[in-house]
């Protein structure tokens, strides 16, 4: 994204970081789970499925700040799984194809353009990614903890 922006990588992840205070993901074509990592996935997966369908968490919040009601300690989460977190499997693809249109003669304007995009992604949009979660659970479940879209 940075090399199509004309700004350096390092500055849309300090952007991105210090500015939106969220992280961005690189999708790699073939991430391999050891079976262990498998088998941890697939238990974490179930715990947290057991737990969506009983309701105790029916707003759940995906961040990594600990001062919401419903957060999912790092111990409950799925270890390296984007396919599982919303803001990894579909906004930011969202918000990358909306900045990336468009060359920034500044890193000023580049800030603004993705505080300009993500104010226009839909509510429902981030309510749909999110309302995927239970069924990403199940799919990663049936899976028995591997991969859950192509690779």
């Amino acid at each position: 994204m940075a090399k199509k922006l004309g700004v350096s990588d390092r500055s849309v992840r300090r952007i991105l970081k210090n500015v939106l205070k969220v992280q961005p993901y690189k999708f790699q074509k073939a991430h391999g789970f050891t079976e262990n990592q498998k088998k941890v996935r697939l238990q974490r997966a179930k715990k947290l499925l057991r737990l969506a369908e009983s309701g105790q968490f029916p707003n759940i919040v995906f961040s990594d700040e600990k001062i919401f009601p419903h957060f999912i300690s790092t111990t409950q989460w799925l270890s390296n799984s984007p396919d599982a977190n919303p803001m990894d499997y579909s906004l930011w693809a969202i918000l990358g194809n909306k900045i990336r249109v468009k060359k920034y003669t500044s890193l000023e304007a580049l800030k603004k353009s993705i505080f300009r995009e993500w104010a226009k992604i839909p509510e429902c949009h981030i309510r749909s990614a999110c309302d995927s979660f239970v069924d990403r659970l199940k799919a990663i479940v049936k899976a028995k903890g591997g991969h859950i879209e192509p690779k």
